[in-house]
């Protein structure tokens, strides 16, 4: 910031300092949430060991993929978080890119589980559909009929589970192609595209809980009420991994911790790409005609008083953080976040009273909302 001795005019720069502290800042809470994962596996683990079944040999063979694709994910996850420590304040674009794209593969890696769960639904509704034909051809059709809804849920989950699938993955897959188009956009501080990756980095996860959800639904009230309408006689065909039920409750709430971790390294990444990508140089000047602000295609442009619609604030909860924005009659409005500038708010205010004797001033009433 400085002041023309000539005119008396205002100039505020662009500055990385704030920046450049926030993604440290990042970064090291990306570093202690490791400790935070670390007690949850204890935590999981000493669950397992409660229940007799530590090794994961014990477990059904979706299980173990589950539990291999968690880990694998938590390994890189943690190490992403490790290099961003170092790495991410100094970090150029092209190295934070390919971060991300690591981050958004691995978070779809979730996904894999999900279609092995998927496929188990369909081969156990297979073998219900047999079991409850058995029933009919032997004359039971007090039986058939108990054991008709277990096969009702198995085919609409299954339905249900695969649309989700689909979905989940075109939504990952738009996300790493909304990266690239605010990539291309020099200026874009690309608050709806990261908004979409981040939802994009949890739907997996979260699919992956409901599908663990299904499977305790289905091992502890599904096929037990069915059993229960059954002659003793009568078993309902049994599927080892429905044992595996309380394995996969702790592997979807492990799941939580582990996209949190991730999330954190995508916050880290992106943030350092806006950082990388700031400009330099003077950002905006005030003075008695009016002001001149920094335009991306064109250079520094000239704004005069009655040019000005609107001096106001605009408020964002993720970085970088509320912008400054300024109207322009006819045009799209020019906005920079505070955290760009080498000022604060106020002192933008005062040099705006200043130069329009107390006629104008910048608005800051929309950040005062809590929404």
């Amino acid at each position: 910031m400085r002041f023309d001795p000539d005119d008396y005019a205002f100039t505020a720069h662009y500055d990385p300092a704030k920046l450049s502290s926030e993604v440290k800042s990042l970064a090291k809470q990306g570093l202690m949430r490791l400790i935070s994962v670390a007690v949850s596996i204890f935590v999981v683990v000493a669950i397992w060991s409660s229940a007799g079944r530590t090794s994961p040999t014990e477990w059904f063979n979706i299980t173990r993929v589950a539990g291999i694709t968690l880990a694998a994910v938590l390994v890189v996850a943690a190490v992403v978080a490790v290099i961003e420590k170092f790495a991410a304040p100094n970090a150029n674009a092209g190295f934070q890119t390919v971060i991300l794209v690591i981050l958004f593969t691995t978070s779809g890696a979730l996904l894999y589980p999900v279609t092995r769960l998927i496929g188990f639904a369909n081969d156990y509704g297979v073998i219900i559909k047999a079991f409850v034909d058995g029933l009919f051809r032997d004359g039971d059709r007090d039986g058939a009929k108990a054991a008709a809804p277990l096969l009702s849920f198995l085919t609409t989950t299954h339905v249900v589970l695969f649309i989700l699938l689909i979905a989940v993955a075109v939504v990952v897959v738009a996300a790493l192609a909304l990266l690239v188009v605010w990539l291309m956009s020099p200026r874009s501080l690309g608050w709806k595209q990261r908004n979409v990756m981040q939802t994009a980095l949890w739907l997996p996860a979260g699919l992956l809980i409901v599908s663990s959800a299904w499977l305790v639904l289905l091992s502890r009230r599904q096929v037990p009420n069915v059993q229960k309408l059954l002659r003793e006689d009568v078993v309902v065909p049994e599927a080892p991994i429905l044992e595996d039920w309380l394995m996969w409750v702790l592997l979807a709430g492990l799941s939580i911790t582990v996209v949190t971790l991730l999330n954190g390294a995508v916050r880290v990444a992106t943030a350092s790409l806006l950082l990388s990508r700031m400009p330099q140089g003077p950002a905006l000047r005030v003075d008695p005609l009016g002001m001149v602000v920094d335009d991306d295609k064109n250079g520094p442009e000239r704004l005069i008083w009655p040019a000005i619609d609107l001096i106001s604030g605009r408020p964002h909860a993720a970085l970088p953080g509320p912008e400054l924005v300024i109207g322009r009659s006819g045009r799209s409005v020019w906005s920079v976040p505070f955290m760009y500038l080498d000022v604060m708010p106020g002192t933008i205010d005062s040099a705006v009273r200043a130069h329009t004797q107390d006629c104008r001033e910048l608005d800051l009433s929309p950040m005062d909302k809590p929404f």
